[in-house]
C-alpha cells in the first residue's frame, strides 16, 4: 500500500465525534495516528561562526521517505528553543560547541563585539526559522503525513545532558532585552516562596524553584510568559492555514511546568478562535508527574509517561477509555526503545503508538555506538528491554501494519472490547467487524455472542506478512479459534456484505 498521497486541505484536525480516541479531519473519518520521530527533523546541529559539514546534515527527505516507506503517517517536529551548547575550553572558560540553527531569535552578534557568542534580540525573529517550519510541515503533508510542532522542550533547560541553559535565548548573558531567566526573587516573592514551602536552601540561592532553568517554564517570571506567548502567536501565524498539524506545548517538563503548560494550552486556543483556523493541541509526559495531570487538561491530546507503575504502558497497555486521544511515544516509555509487540498491543487498545526513532542521526544517542552495553543503551533503555542490535526496524514495520488494519476498518465505530478475546487484546465493532491480537502461540477464545454472520475470516503473520484467508462462518457463540500456523497471529473478521 501507497501512502504518499497528500493530506493538505482535507480541513484541520480535531477530536473524532464519533470515537474520540482518535482525531479526525474534515471528512468526519476517525484517523489512525502512527509514526516514526527523531530530534534532527527541523534544526541542525552546527559550528559556531563556521561552515557546517553537509554529511552531517540530517536528510529531512530521506526520513519522509522512510516513513512513507513503511506506512507512517505523523511525525512529531521537535523544536529546540536553547540557542547553542557551550563546552569547557583547555583553559577552563566557556565556549560554544554548537549552535542550534535556525534559531527562533535574530542573532545580534555576529561580529563578536558583544562576546564570544550568540547575543538575540528577543524583539526580533528569525525569518528563517519560520520559513523552514512552514517548508518542512508542508513537505510532510505532501507524503500524506499529519505533524505536531512542538513548542518547548524541557532537555533544554536540563542539568541532565549538560548544561544547556547557558545557551537559551533567556539567560541574561545572551540577550540584549534584559530578560534573566535566573533572576533573584523579589522580597515578595521570597515571602510567598517561604509560605509555600520553599527549602531555605533554595531561598538562599536566591530563586524559589528547586533548579533556576526551570523557572521559564513556570508562571513566575511574567516578562519571561509575555515572550513565550509571543513566539507562539508568531507560530500561529506562520501555521494556521495548514489543516494536518497540531501543536505540543513541551517535551518532557517537570511537574512544576504544569500550570504553565495548561496555560499555553489555553492562550493557544484563545488566540485560534480568532483566526481562520483552529488546531489541536497536546500535552506530553509531565516528569515526576501522574497521567491524571494530563487528563485534567484542556488539551485534546496526551502522551502518557511511566511515572505511574500500575499502568505499565510499556508491557500490556490500558485500553483508552475515551477521555482524550492518547499518543503512545516511545520517548516517555523508555527512551529509544519499541517493539513490535508494543505497537501491535498499543493499536488493540485504542492508543496512538509512536517511536522515538534515531534513523538518519549523526552524533547522537544511539545511531553510532549502538552495542547493547553502551552507555547510551543503558541510559535510553534497549538494555533494559534486552532489545537485539536490529529492533529498531521491527517496531517500524509494524507500526505501518497496525496502520494498513486501521484504514480497512470503520474506526469511526470500532473500539477496544478486549474483554471479548481470550487474548485481551481486541478492537471490535461488535457484529460487524473484530481485530484480535494473538501475541503468543496457540488456541484463543473470541465471543461472539448475538453477531450474525456469515463472517469472512483473514490470518495475518506480523513477522513475515503472510496473510491466510480462512474458511467463513456463521458466528453467534464463543468459539475457539486455532492459528493455522505457530507464532504471534492477528485474526480479521469482517462480516459479509450482502
Amino acid at each position: 500500500m501507497n501512502q504518499a498521497k497528500s493530506i493538505l486541505n482535507r480541513g484541520c484536525l480535531r477530536k473524532c465525534l464519533d470515537n474520540p480516541r482518535y482525531v479526525m479531519d474534515g471528512t468526519g473519518k476517525a484517523i489512525y495516528l502512527t509514526g516514526s520521530h527523531t530530534w534532527g527533523t527541523f534544526q541542525d546541529r552546527v559550528p559556531y561562526q563556521g561552515e557546517a559539514d553537509p554529511d552531517s546534515l540530517f536528510d529531512y527527505p530521506e526520513y519522509l521517505a522512510m516513513m512513507v516507506r513503511h506506512h507512517h503517517n505523523f511525525l512529531r517536529i521537535w523544536c529546540r528553543d536553547c540557542g547553542f551548547f557551550l563546552e569547557k575550553a583547555e583553559d577552563g572558560s566557556d565556549r560554544v560547541q554548537a549552535c542550534n540553527e535556525p534559531c527562533a531569535y535574530v542573532d545580534v552578534n555576529t561580529d563578536g563585539s558583544l562576546g564570544n557568542h550568540p547575543v538575540y534580540d528577543l524583539t526580533r525573529y528569525n525569518q528563517a526559522y519560520f520559513e523552514r517550519l512552514r517548508e518542512r510541515v508542508i513537505q510532510a503533508g505532501e507524503q500524506g503525513i499529519y505533524v505536531s510542532v512542538m513548542l518547548f522542550d524541557a532537555w533544554n533547560v536540563d542539568t541532565r545532558i549538560g548544561s544547556p541553559w547557558g545557551g537559551h535565548p533567556y539567560h541574561k548573558e545572551n540577550n540584549i532585552n534584559g530578560i534573566d531567566g535566573k533572576r533573584e526573587d523579589t522580597e515578595e516573592e521570597r515571602a510567598q516562596a517561604q509560605l509555600s514551602g520553599a527549602s531555605d536552601q533554595n531561598l538562599e540561592a536566591g530563586f524559589s524553584q528547586d533548579t533556576e532553568h526551570i523557572r521559564i517554564q513556570t508562571l513566575e517570571l511574567p516578562e519571561v510568559t509575555k515572550l513565550q506567548k509571543a513566539y507562539i502567536r508568531k507560530v500561529l501565524e506562520t501555521l494556521n492555514d495548514l489543516d494536518h498539524v497540531m501543536y505540543e506545548i513541551c517535551n518532557e517538563g517537570y511537574r512544576k511546568t504544569k500550570y504553565w503548560q495548561y496555560e499555553l494550552v489555553r492562550f493557544i486556543h484563545e488566540t485560534e478562535r480568532q483566526m481562520p483556523k483552529q488546531h489541536p493541541v497536546w500535552m506530553s509526559h509531565l516528569v515526576q508527574a501522574q497521567n491524571e495531570a494530563l487528563y485534567v487538561s484542556e488539551a485534546e491530546i496526551i502522551s502518557v509517561g511511566v511515572e505511574n507503575t500500575d499502568e505499565d504502558y510499556c508491557i500490556n497497555p490500558p485500553a483508552n477509555d475515551g477521555r482524550k486521544i492518547i499518543l503512545a511515544d516511545t520517548d516517555h516509555l523508555g527512551g529509544i526503545w519499541g517493539t513490535a509487540q508494543w505497537a501491535w498491543k498499543s493499536f488493540l487498545r485504542g492508543l496512538n503508538p509512536i517511536f522515538m526513532d534515531d534513523y538518519g542521526m549523526k552524533g547522537m544517542a544511539g545511531s553510532v555506538n549502538q552495542e547493547t552495553d553502551s552507555p547510551v543503551g543503558v541510559l535510553f533503555g534497549w538494555v533494559q528491554y534486552e532489545l537485539p542490535a536490529d529492533w529498531r526496524e521491527p517496531i517500524r514495520v509494524a507500526m505501518g501494519q497496525t496502520r494498513d488494519y486501521a484504514l480497512r476498518m470503520n474506526l469511526n465505530w470500532v473500539f477496544p472490547y478486549g474483554e471479548l478475546s481470550s487474548t485481551g487484546y481486541c478492537l471490535a465493532d461488535p457484529g460487524e467487524e473484530y481485530l484480535i491480537y494473538q501475541p503468543e502461540s496457540g488456541l484463543f477464545k473470541l465471543k461472539l455472542h448475538g453477531a450474525k454472520g456469515p463472517f469472512d475470516v483473514e490470518w495475518f503473520y506480523p513477522q513475515t506478512g503472510e496473510r491466510i484467508m480462512g474458511r467463513s462462518f456463521s458466528g453467534g457463540m464463543a468459539i475457539d479459534f486455532t492459528p493455522p500456523k505457530p507464532g504471534e497471529v492477528v485474526l480479521y473478521l469482517k462480516k459479509q456484505v450482502k
